[in-house]
């Protein structure tokens, strides 16, 4: 094998695996749970009076 054929398999070989990095490790999408837990709602009053 000669020099330059390593360097581009190598090459094509890095750009595989951060392809798949990339691809393969996404997070889940952000979904709504359902529910609001009551330490983080505030209710009160609309109006003054």
């Amino acid at each position: 094998m000669g020099r330059r054929t390593l360097i581009i398999l190598v090459a094509l070989l890095a750009i595989g695996a951060v392809a798949w990095w990339q691809f393969a490790n996404q997070p889940d999408p952000v979904r709504w749970q359902g529910y609001a837990e009551a330490d983080y709602v505030k209710v009160g009053p609309t109006q003054q009076g």
